[in-house]
């Protein structure tokens, strides 16, 4: 568990250096920023966000990997608490054939109670299976909406709540088309595509609240913080 949290801290350190390096003048202000360079063309823009989006998906698993490491290591040392109590809270999430999977395996699954308490049990009575995936991704985001208000009181609703909802839409239109056979290469591919797509806009989201470019220890202390930093704006400069 040790190792595993040096790997994790390592890992977000290193992406979030990246994540930081694209254009320090307009996404990188500490004072918050966006994702999307209007000075790009459409493609390049949405190329450029999509990159930074993955990116910063990656070190949101690895902060998470490493917090609940660090627990782990406190649970079994202190509390005397024995590893097999102690589960995987994430299952390699990159490798979903599905959103289906995605969501209900791979991804940690510490508030799902709440989700489905206050979101899907309701609308399922009122709209069936439908109304309780759709309950669950709304109050989810709305959640997430409510985490960056103490940080940036402006923040706007529609850059959560309806990205997370779309991550319920995709899961109706995932079993409407497939059924339960979603997977593969096909599936991983839809998977993707559909997570980079509306993972944008709370991404962007999260960006103007200054949550993707705050300093941070992690930052000074990857170690290969100086190759990242101008391998990635050699890439955007070749962009623009």
């Amino acid at each position: 568990y040790v190792w595993a949290t040096v790997k994790a801290l390592f890992l977000c350190g290193a992406i979030r250096s990246a994540v930081k390096s694209f254009s320090p003048e307009t996404s990188g202000s500490v004072d918050g920023g966006t994702i999307f360079d209007d000075s790009l063309p459409p493609h390049l823009r949405y190329l450029r966000s999509c990159i930074i989006a993955t990116l910063y998906a990656f070190t949101i698993y690895s902060l998470l990997q490493a917090n609940y490491e660090i627990t782990v290591v406190i649970c079994v040392l202190i509390f005397r608490q024995h590893p097999d109590q102690c589960p995987p809270s994430f299952d390699s999430p990159w490798r979903a054939t599905s959103l289906r999977e995605l969501w209900s395996r791979r991804w940690h699954q510490w508030l799902r109670r709440i989700f489905i308490f206050l979101g899907g049990n309701p609308l399922s009575l009122l709209f069936g299976r439908i109304g309780g995936v759709m309950g669950a991704f709304l109050v989810s985001g709305f959640i997430h909406h409510l985490a960056v208000r103490p940080i940036d009181p402006s923040s706007e609703m529609w850059r959560m709540v309806p990205p997370f909802g779309m991550m319920g839409t995709g899961m109706v239109i995932e079993r409407a088309v497939a059924g339960n056979k979603t997977g593969g290469w096909i599936g991983w591919m839809w998977t993707m595509c559909w997570l980079v797509l509306w993972g944008n806009v709370p991404v962007d989201g999260w960006a103007r609240t200054r949550l993707l470019w705050g300093s941070s220890t992690l930052d000074s202390a990857t170690p290969v913080r100086q190759p990242i930093e101008r391998l990635v704006r050699t890439f955007d400069e070749y962009l623009h």
